[in-house]
């Protein structure tokens, strides 16, 4: 049913702090190879600047997604919280950040999908998709061959 998952429960496999260190160093990566495309994205890595424009100038949303190869899905984060505890309140994030981004780049250590968040919003409402949730996120997760048809652009073997 449109690249609806039979899937396991997706599990945090690192600690937050982990995930967050491998998270920002992917964003760094990925954001040089699309300068080097023709594609600049400018992130903001301040505080500040992320807030108040979002991850990128491009209002793209950058995701790094480890367990695409484990569990052969996307998992599309709609929801964030800062600790694994459980101690800290959830919050919108990912394709509903309150920088209101345009695009998501999400992809791994081997490929990356850019993908229309409008079309992710209208995905995420319709009821198709299995929801999962781990201690710091929750989204929605479809086939990545599904990817592979409504993304913008792929890449593979980008570094």
């Amino acid at each position: 049913m449109n690249g609806s998952p039979v899937c396991p429960q997706r599990k945090a496999t690192l600690p937050f702090t982990q995930r967050l260190v491998l998270g920002k160093a992917f964003e760094e990566s990925a954001s040089h190879f699309l300068t080097a495309q023709g594609f600049p994205i400018k992130l903001n890595f301040s505080r500040e600047g992320q807030w108040e424009f979002g991850e990128s100038m491009a209002h793209v949303e950058i995701k790094y997604d480890g367990e695409i190869t484990t569990y052969g899905n996307l998992f599309i984060e709609t929801d964030e919280r800062r600790n694994d505890d459980g101690t800290s309140s959830w919050r919108r994030a990912g394709i509903y950040d309150a920088s209101d981004p345009w695009f998501l780049l999400q992809g791994n250590e081997t490929s990356l999908w850019l993908l229309n968040v409008r079309e992710l919003r209208r995905m995420d409402i319709s009821g198709k998709y299995a929801h999962k949730e781990t201690p710091t996120a929750k989204g929605f997760v479809f086939r990545k061959e599904w990817a592979e048809i409504i993304a913008i652009r792929t890449w593979s073997s980008w570094k």
